[in-house]
């Protein structure tokens, strides 16, 4: 009776180990279960792609969507008179730009089977004088801009341009050159006005504050002929 006691007691020990190991198995299941759960949960919340079967791949270069406010396209009205091209912005919200020298806005031309700017080949900032339609300009050493500013536009009365070409025709001395130096006065050079005729476009550099795209939109004038 005391030897089948003793095997009961070795039975029960050895029955007690076997639970005891499988209740430790299923708790590390379930903590490695739990913790890669809340692996996945907190990968969502900061943004990384949460490592579930069920999720798609994550955006690796591909197309981006565009929010509908950012793919809004602002229609421009054309005016003026004589040469000069005024422009109006129509749109469902405001339009911004980039600001610098000036708006965001100038006229091209259609020429040799492309769109060019119109020609304007007096120099910008650092010139030593010339003349522009029989005026003299004075000698200047100027720096442009190079910081733009987003800035909400108007949106009418802009002035785009004039359809006007400033083309080099010459050069002549400039004015008080013969008395201040006994030797050959030096000649600067001349710009004279031209009409541009043929096709024409305005065309408008926008954007929005919260799109980063700096996006153009243009409008084709009527031809004017010779």
């Amino acid at each position: 009776m005391a030897h089948g006691g003793t095997q009961w007691a070795r039975y029960s020990r050895w029955l007690a180990l076997v639970l005891l190991a499988g209740c430790a198995r299923e708790t590390a299941q379930a903590s490695a279960l739990s913790q890669g759960r809340a692996a996945i949960d907190d990968a969502s919340v900061d943004g990384s792609p949460a490592v579930a079967f069920d999720n798609p791949p994550p955006n690796d270069g591909g197309v981006q969507e565009v929010s509908p406010s950012c793919a809004l396209v602002p229609e421009l009205a054309v005016s003026g008179s004589g040469d000069e091209v005024r422009l109006g912005i129509h749109a469902s919200r405001p339009v911004y730009g980039y600001v610098c020298d000036g708006l965001p806005v100038g006229l091209q031309g259609f020429v040799e089977g492309e769109w060019r700017p119109l020609r304007d080949e007096r120099p910008a900032w650092h010139h030593g004088g010339y003349y522009f339609d029989d005026t003299f300009v004075e000698a200047q050493d100027m720096e442009g801009c190079h910081l733009p500013q987003l800035v909400e536009l108007p949106v009418d009365g802009i002035v785009a341009g004039r359809l006007v070409e400033h083309l080099k025709v010459g050069s002549r001395v400039p004015p008080g050159s013969g008395a201040a130096s006994s030797g050959p006065a030096q000649e600067v050079p001349v710009f004279e006005t031209r009409a541009f005729t043929g096709r024409a476009r305005v065309w408008l550099r926008y954007d929005y504050p919260e799109c980063g795209l700096d996006a153009l939109a243009t409008q084709e004038l009527e031809a004017r002929e010779d």
